[in-house]
């Protein structure tokens, strides 16, 4: 996949789709789950493996933006998707 500056109609620049600050992690990340079927649709939260499997997940993504260190705006993005995300 390649970086792009443009946005798809009907698309924005918010991956989730919601204000960061009123993120809910745990929320976001079981209805991932449920969509793909790894959890089953009664069930509103992940198991401990599950949970810890998507946290190693979330730090690779972040992890990756770490090698542009050299980048405020790369390190500043590895440490959003960090506080957004981990919990």
């Amino acid at each position: 996949m390649h970086h792009s500056d443009s946005v798809p109609e009907g698309e924005d620049r918010d991956p989730v789709g919601a204000d960061l600050d009123q993120l809910d992690p745990e929320a976001l990340f079981a209805a991932l789950a449920q969509k793909h079927s790894l959890l089953a649709a009664a069930e509103s939260t992940m198991g401990s493996n599950l949970w810890n499997y998507t946290m190693a997940v979330v730090e690779l993504c972040a992890s990756v933006s770490d090698l542009y260190s050299t980048d405020a705006d790369h390190t500043i993005a590895a440490q959003n998707i960090r506080a957004v995300l981990v919990r």
